[in-house]
């Protein structure tokens, strides 16, 4: 009896560690997406103009179920964000934008991390004088990018946003 105990102690400790491990290489399970307004709100008071461009993207995009699009491109940072009825949209503007990177960002010395948790993906990519970020939470999307040495102004948005920790 006294052995059974210790190996079910000694499972239990181990799955303990695991998940611990998990959470933590992984980070958050999920984020609350933020809505346009949300957004907005935030790159505003960062000193952006954002643009809407749901009509732009509808039209160049008739298939989609979006429900609307900001956009910013001041010359330092360009940075797109999509709101959709459905969480497959916002992946496959995530699989587009992480396919542009690969192919039109790559450069070295490069560095680049992918994570997920249970409602998002992000993948960041800092190569040459690159900076760029594709991510879906929920039913959003983000493209940005910029020169490296814009990169903080970026990470600063998405930070104010909920979804990316420093």
């Amino acid at each position: 009896m006294k052995k059974t105990s210790w190996i079910i102690g000694t499972v239990f400790l181990l799955v303990l560690i695991i998940f611990g491990w998990w959470i933590l290489s992984f980070g958050k399970v999920s984020i609350e997406p933020i809505t346009i307004s949300g957004v907005r709100s935030i790159l505003e008071s960062h000193g952006y103009q954002p643009v809407d461009c749901t009509e732009t993207a509808l039209a160049d995009n008739p298939g989609w179920d979006l429900t609307g699009c900001i956009k910013v491109d001041n010359g330092e940072i360009e940075l797109e964000f999509y709101e959709f009825k459905s969480r497959n949209s916002a992946v496959e503007i995530y699989g587009s934008a992480y396919l542009y990177i690969r192919q039109n960002k790559m450069a070295l010395p490069r560095r680049q991390l992918e994570a997920r948790g249970s409602n998002y993906r992000m993948y960041w990519l800092e190569a040459g004088d690159n900076y760029a970020i594709s991510m879906y939470v929920g039913t959003t999307a983000v493209y940005a990018f910029c020169d490296k040495e814009y990169a903080e102004k970026i990470d600063n948005i998405l930070f104010e946003m909920g979804y990316y920790d420093r």
